[in-house]
């Protein structure tokens, strides 16, 4: 049964459960949990956080297609799988949230309000701010230094940030200090 504990996958996801369908994966990991994909030391570790709202499981289900053809990553991938409570709720991915649950994106940042999912947040940053993730307040310098690709524009405050934002939780959240002060992963 579904419920809103944080669990940390270290290895990654076995073969078996790639191979099932999205929502049987999602019965599998149960809630909120972030899976560690090994991969090269040759770059920084990388997060992508997927199904943050329980109605939005494109971003899920691609990085599902993508892990299945087991790529070689250049750098460790962190996956972060947000409301997978929601997700399964009848009929299935028809729920932003639940009546019980808070948003996603409005549990970053610290709080002396204590919730499952609030846990579940504070542990992934941690987890991954251990892991080397770029803290989510620091700007990425390193997009300023190359050439604009076709897919990137300059943000608010000049810096480089993607037209469609899959290594952050919302791309509506706006300009990056709001984004900074609400305290989402930016591991990028």
């Amino acid at each position: 049964m579904p419920d809103d504990t944080f669990r940390y996958l270290a290895d990654g996801l076995t073969d078996e459960v790639l191979a099932q369908d999205d929502r049987a994966v999602l019965r599998t990991l149960r809630g909120p949990t972030l899976v560690r994909f090994p991969g090269g030391d040759h770059a920084p570790p990388r997060a992508v956080s997927t199904l943050l709202h329980g109605d939005e499981p494109t971003g899920f289900q691609a990085m599902l297609h993508l892990l299945r053809e087991r790529p070689r990553l250049p750098s460790t991938l962190y996956l972060f799988v947000g409301n997978v409570r929601a997700a399964l709720a009848p009929p299935g991915y028809a729920h932003r949230y639940l009546d019980d649950q808070e948003d996603l994106n409005r549990i970053w940042a610290p709080s002396a309000v204590t919730t499952p999912l609030r846990d579940a947040a504070a542990q992934a940053l941690q987890h991954l701010r251990d892991a080397g993730c770029r803290d989510p307040g620091r700007p990425a310098q390193h997009l300023r230094r190359h050439p604009l690709p076709r897919d990137r524009h300059p943000g608010p405050a000049g810096d480089v940030e993607p037209r469609h934002a899959v290594h952050h939780p919302d791309r509506a959240l706006g300009a990056p200090e709001r984004r900074a002060r609400r305290g989402a992963p930016r591991c990028l």
